[in-house]
């Protein structure tokens, strides 16, 4: 009988100790996700001290939109609260189509929008808009800009054609930082 109890005990330790384990590694991810894109949030903002917009596509505030319901909405609306771009209010837009998409100096990409960077182009080109995606390869594609993460690290890529023919101008310094593509 005493054997009997222990081999029924063991099921259930092992139950509650991976329900446990389970719970915190969950925990630790959504912590992962959050952190990332606060810091995909921070990098846009200081993507706009080092890309120059022609002066006339500025307008009276400084417009972020994102496509896609992604997690950088809520650390962009508090850069929003916080940050301006050279004297000017920083407005945050959301959309869940391409057909909404209204014009911005910056627009994101969530990963999970699969769109054809042709469309964003040509809703975009009036406007002298920086185009930034959330997927590794995008930049390649003709995106002006697109995250990866590599050892557990934000990082970017940068096609400065894609960003030139939007109108924009990079510095070196930003140039120093990204993986260049064509």
């Amino acid at each position: 009988m005493n054997n009997l109890r222990r081999i029924s005990f063991f099921p259930l330790l092992f139950f509650l100790v991976s329900r446990i384990f389970s719970e915190q590694s969950l925990k630790e991810l959504k912590d992962t996700h959050e952190r990332i894109y606060k810091m995909k949030a921070v990098f846009i903002y200081n993507f706009t001290r080092y890309v120059v917009w022609p002066e006339e596509s500025l307008g009276d505030t400084f417009k972020i939109a994102v496509l896609g319901n992604s997690s950088i909405i809520a650390p962009l609306h508090i850069i929003a609260k916080k940050r301006n771009v050279r004297g000017k209010k920083i407005e945050i837009f959301q959309y869940t189509n391409t057909d909404a998409i209204k014009p911005s100096n910056i627009l994101f990409i969530d990963s999970t929008f699969d769109v054809d960077i042709t469309d964003i182009e040509s809703k975009e080109r009036q406007t002298s808009s920086l185009i930034v995606g959330d997927k590794r390869g995008l930049s390649e594609t003709g995106m002006g800009i697109s995250f990866f993460i590599q050892d557990g690290k934000v990082k970017f890529e940068l096609n400065r054609k894609a960003i030139e023919r939007a109108g924009l101008s990079v510095s070196s310094q930003l140039l120093k930082l990204a993986k260049i593509v064509e």
